[in-house]
């Protein structure tokens, strides 16, 4: 009859739970070695354990292999409480004897265990739930019972008393608790034996009862500081502050798990339903956890996760992240987001005459009679929602494949893609409502864009003639399988009067300044909001020169209904040189627009200084120096030039610090008796550091500084000029030698003047009288290196002056000019004996007197006898 049993039940059990071939048990040893028999048996009346006798060896080959199995049925055999409980070697090396009490052993407890009634206990993460069973007494004396439960996770169980009694006709509340920190389904016997004693000798029929638990429900904690918010396509990165309720010691790793929900005002969730939501929900992800694990404190706390908010549709959500640990529990904390319409739409150039793109805004502009119809040209493909597809399969891979796809440049692959996301976000052809927010442009409804084609041409109309500005948003709103695809253009119209620009020019010395008053007449109702841009063209000395920007007015300015307003445009040359401007009018109010092209010329500058020196010495150099400002941000050179070029010796050029000045030191060498009148220019330069050409860096060792440092100081840029006006007054000089001569009034004399040639060249004096009727000398004369040579000069003293003045120049190459002062002195004239004539009474008799240079000539009278 036992061996009936086990094969009958044996037959029903095999196939399902080991998948063995038919046998037939007909001995209580070898039959039952193994321990699958001993399973079967087990799995029909207590089917929960299943799962654990399914991890048994089917075909045992080696005794380690019976062993396990054997250690399997033990741990179930202590859990359904028999009273026989063989040791593991017992059943491997069985015994008929040992074998055949605990088969009925086994006969007499496992059918007791068929349970009479199934209860459902379902509760919320780590809330404990309790089921209430009522137990009668029908015998006429008192019963005592104990309460056990049978299940894989016993210890989540608890009943209310171990032990109880019931008195005749009377019943009892029997209470079982279930609680788990972990989302778990299990099932369980509570069993309810009755146990008799001398006191209680009554034996009553166990009960037992069926426990399906399941801890599906769960209300994780909101975090409401963040006011989650962000533009669809982009993506927000926030630090979620986070505790963990559960109190243990040191740190513990915690996997992080994902989820979402439309259901954003929802407090409680059931984990199926949410699973389920997820499967049956074919929009991207949205919320991201950037690690897969965190580690965990058990004291309280407080600490943060990344999380990464990617709106793609328009459906705020919830984000649910689940914190599980298989030795301490599992929790959930939840965020909302809300996404906001994305950001407009990268604007494709080469839109037309009419249009400009100014940072993603589109600016159509004609005039009050311009046309009105145009073709707004959009992308085919909108990026940024491809993007945010990219983001969310990137984030959606597992930390390990990431990296590994992100080496091997695959994150990007359309069946990776299609994998993760729904290929209905992939198709070619998409369908989307047109709108907009502005009445004045009339648009399609609806339209089918190929996203595969470079650029979509939509027709687009202006509904008005007036002169204004017409801003407003484009709405491109996918439909059907292209909801997702959403996107936004801004276009402003902008009407304006026609207008012609215009040339102005200005003109002022270097570092002067001008202004020119541009009349703006407002005679509308309106206030216009005017701003001015002055664009100035760039030269190709700007890279070198920091020079302040020669043009210059005010930015904004408003010009009231009915005013006339005077633009005032300052022009201020740095340089001698002609400028380029373009002054660009804005008005804000109606959109028009009005261009000026500008043409400054600079000028040579004023005069700084006017300097005068007087009574300055011919041939006799004077000192003189000017302070010269360097007007640059750098090191200047300044090259030095003059009209007076005859007159004035000094440096070519002088260099002047930055922020400081120069002393320039020159001389002045007037070469006759005049009054002079120039200009001194300096004429300056900054100085950069370049390349030195004459520097060879293959041959370092041998260079030894003979061709300067690698980097040398060079002048670029435009020419600082600087001018002064010179005015100066020669005089005579001091003469090299005074000579005194002294002679006879009416005869030549002749003197000897030496001259010295100290050089070693030949040294021609040009030589120069002041008064050729007194005094006669050579006009040239050579000397030889080294030598001295005396000159004659004649000379003849004058009778009407005492002494009479002369003087010699010379003028030689090497010397220079130099001349001498001679003062000629009168002496007696000898006495000059004249033979006597008789000459007759009466009569004029004529008689000359002969001299050195000239004859006299006297008439004689004579009148008495």
């Amino acid at each position: 009859m036992l061996l009936s049993w086990i094969n009958d039940v044996f037959e029903q059990n095999r196939v399902a739970l080991f998948g063995l071939e038919r046998r037939t048990i007909i001995n209580f040893d070898n039959d039952l070695r193994d321990g699958l028999v001993l399973g079967s048996l087990v799995a029909f009346y207590c089917p929960h354990f299943k799962e654990d006798l399914q991890k048994m060896f089917v075909s045992c080959t080696m005794a380690e292999q019976c062993l396990h199995n054997a250690l399997i049925l033990l741990e179930i055999f202590r859990k359904i409480r028999i009273e026989m409980i063989p040791l593991a070697t017992q059943i491997t090396d069985p015994n008929p004897i040992t074998m055949l009490m605990l088969l009925v052993n086994l006969a007499e407890v496992l059918p007791s265990l068929k349970p009479i009634d199934i209860a459902y206990l379902n509760g919320k993460l780590s809330q404990p739930c309790k089921k209430t069973f009522t137990i009668k007494n029908k015998f006429k004396k008192a019963v005592q019972y104990e309460t056990f439960i049978i299940s894989k996770n016993p210890e989540l169980f608890t009943t209310s008393a171990e032990k109880f009694s019931i008195q005749s006709k009377s019943s009892f509340q029997l209470g079982v608790t279930f609680s788990s920190a972990l989302f778990l389904k299990t099932d369980a016997l509570l069993v309810v034996k009755s146990l008799s004693t001398p006191a209680f000798p009554v034996q009553a029929e166990t009960l037992v009862f069926t426990l399906k638990a399941n801890i599906s429900e769960f209300s994780p904690k909101k975090i409401d500081i963040f006011d989650l918010k962000c533009p669809i396509y982009e993506e927000k990165l926030i630090q979620m502050p986070l505790k963990c309720p559960f109190v243990f010691k040191g740190a513990k790793e915690f996997t992080i798990s994902t989820l979402e929900s439309h259901k954003i005002s929802k407090t409680a969730f059931h984990i199926d339903e949410l699973l389920e939501e997820i499967e049956n929900n074919f929009f991207p992800r949205e919320f991201f956890a950037i690690d897969e694990t965190i580690m965990l404190d058990g004291s309280n706390k407080e600490q943060s996760i990344e999380i990464i908010y990617n709106p793609i549709g328009q459906i705020q959500k919830s984000g649910i992240f689940i914190f599980s640990n298989e030795e301490i529990g599992q929790f959930a904390i939840k965020i909302c987001g809300t996404p906001e319409p994305p950001k407009p739409s990268p604007i494709l150039r080469g839109q037309g005459k009419s249009f400009t793109v100014s940072q993603n805004q589109l600016f159509w502009k004609t005039t009050v009679s311009g046309s009105k119809e145009t073709v707004l040209k959009i992308y085919g493909e909108n990026v940024f929602f491809q993007n945010a597809l990219e983001r969310v399969v990137k984030l959606s891979l597992p930390r390990a494949e990431r990296e590994i796809r992100e080496k091997t440049f695959s994150l990007n692959s359309r069946a990776l893609k299609e994998k993760v996301i729904s290929p209905f976000f992939f198709k070619k052809i998409r369908t989307f409502e047109v709108f907009s927010t502005s009445e004045h442009f009339i648009l399609p409804k609806t339209i089918e864009i190929d996203t595969s084609t470079a650029q979509v041409e939509i027709p687009i109309q202006l509904a008005t003639n007036d002169q204004g500005r017409y801003p407003g948003l484009i709405f491109f709103q996918g439909t059907g399988d292209s909801i997702l695809d959403t996107r936004i253009i801004r276009v402003e119209a902008i009407v304006t009067a026609e207008f012609q620009s215009k040339n102005l020019t200005l003109e002022a010395p270097a570092r002067e300044q001008v202004d020119l008053l541009i009349p703006i007449q407002n005679t509308t109702p309106h206030v216009w909001k005017m701003s001015a841009n002055l664009r100035i063209e760039e030269n190709s000395s700007a890279g070198f020169c920091q020079e302040r920007d020669p043009f210059s007015g005010p930015e904004i300015f408003v010009v009231q209904p009915g005013d006339n307003f005077n633009y005032r445009l300052l022009f201020s040359p740095t340089f001698k040189k002609t400028y380029k401007a373009v002054l660009k009018m804005v008005n804000n109010t109606d959109g028009s627009t009005a261009d000026f092209n500008i043409t400054g010329i600079g000028r040579n500058p004023k005069i700084s200084q006017k300097l005068s020196f007087n009574a300055v010495k011919c041939d006799s150099p004077r000192k003189a120096s000017i302070i010269i400002p360097n007007l640059g941000r750098r090191k200047m050179q300044f090259q030095v030039h003059t009209t007076l070029g005859s007159v004035i010796a000094g440096p070519l050029s002088i260099d002047a610090e930055k922020n400081s000045s120069a002393e320039y030191i020159f001389e002045i060498v007037p070469p006759e008796i005049d009054h002079y009148r120039g200009l001194l220019v300096f004429a300056g330069r900054e100085l950069y550091k370049t390349n030195n050409p004459d520097y060879d860096s293959d041959h370092e060792d041998d260079f030894n500084g003979e061709n300067g440092d690698e980097l040398v100081e060079m002048p670029h840029g435009e020419e600082f000029l600087i001018l002064y006006e010179l005015e100066i007054t020669s005089v005579r000089g001091d003469p090299a030698k005074r000579l005194k001569f002294t002679g006879s009034c009416g005869q030549w004399l002749s003197k000897k003047i030496e001259l010295n040639n100290p050089t070693e060249r030949d040294l021609i004096f040009k030589i120069k009288s002041s008064n050729f009727d007194i005094l006669k000398i050579e006009e040239a004369v050579k000397i030889s290196p080294h030598s001295k040579k005396s000159i004659e000069i004649l000379f003849m003293p004058e009778a009407a002056s005492n002494p009479t003045p002369a003087d010699l120049t010379f003028e030689s190459d090497l010397t220079g000019r130099f001349w001498y002062q001679i003062e000629f002195y009168l002496e007696e004239p000898l006495p000059k004996i004249i033979v006597a004539k008789d000459v007759p009474f009466g009569k004029w008799e004529n008689i000359s007197l002969p001299g050195m240079v000239f004859f006299c000539h006297f008439s004689f009278f004579c009148n008495y006898h």
